[in-house]
């Protein structure tokens, strides 16, 4: 269940106040990482289908004013790979991450720049298709790779499941031109090793006509808490910008 927007705030509040007396430091502002279609300028969750509760809500303004502290509202994906770039410091120059949880979404980093597009869509590729007449999707398509993905793990198809996630990520391969690939969320992680090699496989027979093309397929090294750590990344790096090494104690 979606809770009511000034639920969702309230809850957003009390959590970020829990954190304000852990360990040392100061807290510098609160970043947001949600699925869907975000209006990161505007700090307003878009939304993608009817009814939903938060569509259009501002959720940036609403929770800074709770809050009395500066917020960074992103989509899920995109905030997950400014956490990964995080940990992985001039790894990521040309990568995108597939981020795989009830939906599917990706983000793109391309020559050391994360990609928002035009209307901050980009990387929208669960509403990509991968079969003709498919099955209905929400956003008003039939066979969207989310949907179908979804349904496949609901019969207890993983291999199919496994193949669809490869698709998408071919796809993404080809129209991008990345050199690694990122994989996260929660459901990734539970059958991450069939989906990996699916995918691996895939680009070797997808890329054999072009041998000097290497693509990596990577796990997140986050976990599950890669949408919350790459949030609160977007935040250190709105302050400070984007590491370029890692730095620790002499």
């Amino acid at each position: 269940r979606l809770q009511p927007v000034p639920e969702l705030v309230a809850t957003l509040a009390d959590e970020t106040r829990a954190l304000q007396d852990v360990g040392p430091g100061i807290l510098l502002g609160v970043g947001v990482g949600m699925p869907g279609p975000v209006d990161g300028e505007e700090g307003v969750y878009r939304g993608t289908s009817d009814p939903d509760p938060w569509r259009g809500a501002p959720i940036r303004r609403l929770l800074a004013e709770e809050l009395g502290m500066p917020v960074l509202l992103d989509h899920d994906s995109r905030a997950a790979l400014v956490g990964e770039a995080w940990s992985q410091p001039g790894l990521l120059r040309n990568a995108a991450l597939l981020l795989v949880e009830d939906g599917l979404g990706a983000a793109l980093c391309l020559d050391d720049q994360i990609v928002r597009g035009a209307h901050s869509h980009a990387g929208e590729i669960g509403h990509t298709v991968v079969r003709m007449d498919g099955i209905p999707c929400p956003c008003g398509r039939r066979g969207c790779a989310q949907r179908e993905h979804r349904a496949a793990l609901e019969r207890g198809e993983d291999e199919l499941a496994a193949r669809i996630l490869a698709e998408v990520v071919v796809n993404l391969v080809r129209l991008v031109d990345v050199d690694r690939v990122v994989l996260g969320g929660r459901t990734v992680h539970e059958q991450h090793e069939a989906s990996m090699d699916a995918i691996r496989e895939a680009l070797t027979a997808g890329l054999s006509d072009e041998p000097w093309v290497h693509v990596e397929v990577m796990l997140s090294t986050r976990g599950t808490d890669l949408i919350a750590v790459g949030a609160a990344c977007e935040v250190l790096e709105h302050e400070y910008g984007l590491p370029q090494v890692l730095v620790g104690p002499e």
